[in-house]
């Protein structure tokens, strides 16, 4: 299609619409109070939520920060690609500045005879330093504590 006729089915469109909402004015003032109402109350809930609860604290540049997903072809996308995956994606990317893993996790565990689950994320080293959080006791993961083998970084009782 060219743009001539999209223009022209545009501008039939648009006055279609324009003679539908004059044949009933009441409607067309109706439908604009709803969806301006709608919008300011999703606008004020939103901004409400924001300020309580802001931006997480302690993050530096939240605004710059991105997930990348994976989407198998013709797939709907993952949450989450393979170890694999991300290793390549990382040597081979060149428009974002740091790169690091994370994954979210559920864990049921069992104490004092009672059953409890817990959740947390498995992180990359970068993670705390891409996401500019300082540790505030002990420290944050360093390079040795990504290679195979390395012990387990945690507070120890």
């Amino acid at each position: 299609m060219n743009t001539i006729a999209f223009v022209e089915m545009l501008w039939r469109d648009v006055r279609h619409a324009w003679r539908r909402l004059c044949a009933s004015p009441v409607f067309a003032l109706f439908t604009v109070l709803i969806l301006a109402l709608g919008i300011g109350v999703t606008t004020a809930v939103y901004s409400i939520v924001r300020g309580v609860l802001g931006p997480t604290p302690g993050v530096a540049n939240i605004e710059s920060i991105v997930n990348v997903y994976h989407t198998p072809y013709g797939g709907l996308p993952m949450v989450a690609m393979s170890y694999g995956d991300y290793l390549d994606f990382r040597s081979r990317q060149t428009g974002l500045q740091e790169v690091t893993a994370w994954a979210f996790f559920r864990q049921s565990f069992a104490a004092n005879d009672q059953a409890e689950t817990a959740f947390g994320e498995a992180v990359g080293r970068e993670y705390f330093q891409l996401l500019g959080v300082i540790a505030e006791m002990g420290r944050t993961l360093q390079p040795a504590d990504d290679k195979p083998g390395a012990p387990p970084v945690g507070r120890r009782e």
